[in-house]
């Protein structure tokens, strides 16, 4: 969660209500820990279906046990964080090992040339993946 920002980060008052969407939670605190699970999990459904609930239900549960999580949430009427949206899980991601911060400070550095914008996929690759492995 990134501080002072009202774009990203869970917040409390976000949450499920207690009792509620428990199928859904449960599902995929499963697959966070599956490591034979598909990699991405999707969550879709209608306006007001409470995806968003459930996104910051599983970030409390992760911030809870302490787990590594990152997380951002986009605001339909505030596209800018879009575009940065892979930088924001990188730093998240920072805050977890210091090694994992040097890596991912490496290869944020050697854009060289900050007139360029890798696109998303390149920039999760170089950000994210790579550091990673």
């Amino acid at each position: 969660m990134i501080e002072g920002s009202n774009l990203s980060g869970w917040k409390q008052t976000g949450r499920c209500l207690r009792g509620t969407r428990r199928r859904y939670i449960e599902s995929i605190l499963q697959w966070c820990t599956d490591l034979n699970a598909e990699p991405v999990c999707w969550l879709t459904g209608v306006a007001g279906s409470g995806k968003s609930s459930i996104a910051h239900e599983i970030a409390a549960h992760h911030h809870e046990d302490n787990r590594m999580y990152t997380c951002f949430f986009f605001q339909r009427d505030d596209p800018s964080i879009s575009s940065s949206a892979v930088q924001l899980l990188a730093y998240g991601l920072c805050h977890y090992s210091t090694t994992l911060r040097s890596l991912i400070t490496q290869a944020m550095e050697s854009l060289q040339d900050i007139r360029i914008t890798p696109t998303l996929l390149e920039q999760f690759k170089q950000f994210i993946v790579e550091p990673l492995c």
